[in-house]
């Protein structure tokens, strides 16, 4: 752990992409990294080999505390996270020596009036007792996005400036250079380039050196996501004699909390979103599923047709509202005539979402994720019913 926090003062901006867990949806359930496996790939026999763990613990879906074991699980390393409310106040180190907890590094949180951080001060254990090391000040732009952090370092009973650490956005608002430099010279130090898929999402990052008047690579990152865009695992590759070569893999392990009145989510199975009943998770997980919708959903064979629907009798159904901006309702007006199934269909007969009522009366479905646009609903009781949904 004392290793990553050293590097981390130049290459992450002051512990604020902290992962805490993905707040509730409308869904009503939370992603959480369970634990992370680290690996080192051994060349000589062309296979990987575990390096050690990182287990994470919540509450309330706040990272509250994370124990680095090595590879034969022993606890090397512990942070503990302390927060005021829902806010980052503290942060706690501790490093293992023969069997106990000793302390490592203590940083202080300080935020401006907008809750933006502004400052954070870390200290470190020196001859039992509590000593600077280095303080760092936080700017953004006019759309609260980090433009620069300032490192100082505590030399001589005096704070001294040395570092200064920049970050650049494309038109999208995606960061995609952070680079460092010495304030006393001006002359950079590191940098991070990033590059993003389709969906938004970060896929690479390439680490460079400034040696010698000119970027060397250092390594590159690959980012890998399941179907519901939850973080699977990461590779990352060494620039060594000229080329890239494989170095180290990070498995990602998530859990997922649900809130209490959670009766049906949605997964992602074979390229198509479903609602389910909760308590039918296990099942769809064993076949592959994951909880969330699809990033990417797949094309139906058949196409939908008008042949499909039965326009001439009352909908057993009343949906609102319609138009919507983030998600609808659906609530059975005729409990004679019970639906079965629903499907959230584009114009080209492509399945969004499926959802089984199995009796219940009022169903909601998202549409936050969707273009705007027409969609069509299709409910399946004693025959096929549709309506047009219009997300706004």
């Amino acid at each position: 752990m004392k290793t990553r926090l050293l590097i981390t003062l130049f290459l992450i901006p002051g512990m604020m992409a902290i992962q805490t867990g993905e707040s509730f949806s409308q869904s009503e359930f939370r992603l959480q990294n369970d634990s992370t496996y680290l690996n080192v790939y051994d060349s000589n026999n062309e296979s990987w080999e575990l390096s050690g763990v990182v287990y994470n613990e919540y509450d309330l879906g706040l990272l509250i505390n994370s124990v680095t074991a090595n590879s034969d699980r022993i606890p090397t390393a512990m942070t503990e996270y302390i927060y005021q409310n829902t806010r980052l106040d503290e942060l706690r180190s501790y490093s293992s020596i023969n069997g106990s907890w000793t302390n490592d590094q203590h940083h202080s949180f300080f935020y401006d009036g907008n809750g933006l951080l502004a400052e954070r001060l870390v200290m470190r254990w020196y001859n039992n007792a509590w000593v600077n090391l280095n303080k760092f000040a936080y700017s953004y732009d006019e759309d609260d996005r980090l433009i620069v952090y300032n490192r100082e370092v505590w030399r001589n009973s005096v704070w001294t400036d040395l570092a200064a650490d920049s970050s650049f956005y494309n038109e999208d608002g995606q960061l995609v250079e952070r680079s460092a430099r010495l304030k006393s010279t001006g002359e950079y130090l590191t940098r991070q380039l990033y590059q993003y898929d389709v969906q938004g999402r970060k896929n690479q990052q390439l680490r460079q050196d400034f040696i010698n008047d000119e970027w060397i690579n250092i390594n590159r990152t690959f980012y890998y996501y399941d179907n519901c865009g939850a973080p699977s695992f990461t590779e990352t590759e060494q620039w060594l004699d000229g080329e890239w070569q494989t170095a180290t893999r990070s498995e990602i392990f998530n859990s997922y909390e649900f809130g209490l009145n959670t009766d049906f989510i949605p997964v992602c199975l074979k390229g198509r979103t479903r609602y389910i009943p909760l308590e039918s998770l296990d099942r769809f997980l064993t076949r592959g599923a994951c909880p969330g919708e699809c990033i990417e959903e797949a094309a139906e064979s058949k196409g939908f047709t008008n042949a499909d629907i039965q326009k001439d009798k009352a909908c057993p159904f009343v949906v609102y509202p319609n138009p919507a901006r983030e998600r609808i309702t659906v609530k059975m007006t005729d409990y004679t005539c019970p639906v079965t199934e629903i499907v959230l269909m584009d114009y080209y007969g492509r399945v969004i979402k499926t959802l089984f009522p199995r009796g219940s009366t009022e169903l909601q479905i998202d549409l936050i994720n969707l273009r705007k646009g027409n969609y069509i609903l299709k409910l399946t009781a004693d025959t096929v019913y549709s309506t047009i949904i219009s997300k706004q």
